[in-house]
């Protein structure tokens, strides 16, 4: 018959250690996760307002003058105001 719970007390203890880092660990865990959901909405959000910048650049020059001012592909800021609802005829 095996035994579920240790023995004698150093056995104890260190299972009672085991249990607290464990426990720590975890915390750890939840903290770095909230901690990344944090910066992944802040990464959201800078991209929407880089490509609203970028729309709007290709709104007042054009999308081959933004592309120039911007050393991006013409492609890149074409495709980014469209997917913004821009109309062809507005990107250039």
């Amino acid at each position: 018959m095996t035994q579920r719970y240790p023995i004698d007390n150093a056995a104890r203890d260190r299972l009672r250690d085991a249990q607290k880092a464990e426990a720590e660990a975890l915390r750890a865990v939840g903290a770095a996760g909230k901690t990344h959901q944090k910066a992944r909405q802040s990464l959201i959000a800078a991209e929407r307002d880089l490509a609203a910048a970028q729309v709007e650049l290709v709104k007042i020059s054009g999308a081959w003058r933004a592309a120039q001012l911007l050393n991006e592909s013409v492609k890149l800021l074409r495709r980014v105001a469209r997917e913004a609802g821009v109309k062809p005829s507005e990107i250039s």
